[in-house]
């Protein structure tokens, strides 16, 4: 079920940026190990229960990781979740539509479940900030329907 209130705008420019989203997390995690100066094979070896072909099928789109997989892409690496969420997202996007496409992407349920943890996590470590974003644009909006 949809909510109410998405127009086919959102909703078209929404699964565009989920796809994009999914099909940016390989290339994400190889920029994470790039960053570090790791090859597959050395990344891979830092954790027992990985092997090379398995982190570059993820890295190539071939394979989704779990969540436990990310997990541990991201332990071997020494991300956070921003830091992930910034490589997912490339130096190309807006900070106006990271937070469109997040928002109505997670409204319409187009996240899977490791994204939508990424998501809680990245609200979380920067939760005062957004609450005083919500509280100043309730203010702006009962302001301008009182007028």
């Amino acid at each position: 079920m949809r909510p109410a209130g998405l127009n086919g705008f959102a909703e078209s420019h929404t699964m565009s940026a989920v796809g994009t989203l999914r099909e940016r997390m390989g290339p994400a995690i190889r920029i994470l190990r790039e960053r570090r100066g790791l090859g597959q094979r050395e990344a891979a070896a830092k954790k027992g229960n990985f092997d090379q072909s398995r982190w570059s099928k993820v890295e190539r789109g071939r394979q989704s990781p779990s969540l436990e997989v990310l997990d541990n892409f991201l332990e071997i690496l020494e991300a956070g979740p921003v830091e992930l969420m910034d490589a997912l997202l490339g130096d190309d996007a807006t900070p106006e539509a990271i937070c469109a496409n997040v928002v109505v992407a997670y409204r319409l349920g187009e996240l899977s479940a490791t994204e939508q943890e990424l998501l809680m996590e990245l609200v979380q470590s920067h939760r005062e900030s957004l609450l005083r974003v919500l509280e100043e644009f309730r203010r702006t909006r009962a302001k301008t329907e009182g007028e």
